[in-house]
């Protein structure tokens, strides 16, 4: 294995070999993945936390932590060797749902869990871990395997490291961006879609949420509950259409879903203030240019 980071076959696997002390990372950590040592130490610290990480010990990376690694113990003939596996949010929550019904052990953690409350500790691992481990680093190596087998192995990982010390921070971790991708996920529906009426159950349908469940959870995330926010965007989107576009009243209003003219001139008049027809003429003349001052 060649010195420093090396990428694999399998997109978000990639290992360290380290054959000395130094720097072995500084970089924000773009999505949900877990850091397994296999030999040698480092010292790991997120957004201010700080461990010690030595063999079989695991450390949870949390979307948009800034992930700082020091190797503080390798050499040439036992250098650093670690393991960094990005992990699946809608996994590893749909895997935690399913221990704890299983188990009848607590609810699922809220995605609002303050970063001090676990999502970047983890602990040792286990024998079931290391076997898993290997068998998904096996099955990335063939074509086959890697298309078949590798996902459910990565299952497993998953599995194996929620029943582990760092179940409680991976499952936070995944609640919370797993829920991020939801919502950003529907708000790009309801863009994709702004033409034709679309009505909360279709937004939920989308991300494969129930209805109330998905209000309270895009309500949580933007302050706005789903149908005012396609309010918004619809409205947002006329304005550019007839100010940029030039678009007359009626155009406008049928290429941003409302089935009404006038439904859509009330609503306009209440978010801008004045009639369609109106604000567009006004925003077209302060957008033309100036006539050239003519010579003395």
């Amino acid at each position: 294995m060649v010195e420093g980071f090396c990428g694999s076959s399998w997109p978000g696997l990639a290992f360290w070999r380290f054959g000395g002390p130094g720097r072995a990372c500084d970089e924000v950590v773009e999505s949900l993945s877990i850091c397994v040592v296999v030999q040698g130490r480092q010292r790991v610290r997120l957004d201010g936390r700080a461990c010690v990480c030595g063999p079989c010990d695991l450390v949870v990376l949390a979307q948009g932590e800034r992930f700082v690694a020091d190797v503080v113990e390798a050499s040439g003939d036992r250098p650093l060797l670690a393991v960094v596996l990005r992990i699946d949010p809608a996994v590893a929550v749909g895997l935690h749902g399913e221990i704890e019904r299983c188990s009848g052990g607590s609810p699922p953690p809220s995605p609002d869990a303050p970063p001090g409350s676990g999502q970047a500790e983890g602990g040792p691992l286990g024998r079931e871990f290391a076997g898993a481990l290997a068998r998904f680093v096996r099955s990335t190596d063939g074509e086959v395997d890697r298309r078949v087998l590798a996902p459910l192995a990565l299952r497993e990982v998953t599995y194996r490291v929620l029943r582990a010390a760092g179940g409680a921070a991976l499952a936070v971790a995944a609640h919370r961006e797993n829920a991020g991708d939801r919502v950003a996920a529907a708000i790009a529906f309801m863009r994709d879609e702004l033409a034709r009426p679309i009505k909360v159950e279709d937004m939920a349908k989308r991300v494969s949420m129930s209805v109330s469940g998905f209000a309270h959870l895009f309500k949580e995330a933007t302050g706005s509950a789903p149908y005012q926010y396609l309010k918004r965007l619809r409205l947002d989107r006329a304005r550019a259409l007839l100010v940029e576009e030039n678009l007359a009243v009626g155009d406008a209003c049928g290429a941003v879903g409302y089935g009404s003219v006038s439904h859509f001139v009330a609503e306009f008049r209440r978010h801008y203030g004045e009639t369609p027809r109106a604000y567009a003429a006004r925003l077209r003349h302060l957008r033309e240019p100036l006539p050239p001052v003519a010579a003395r």
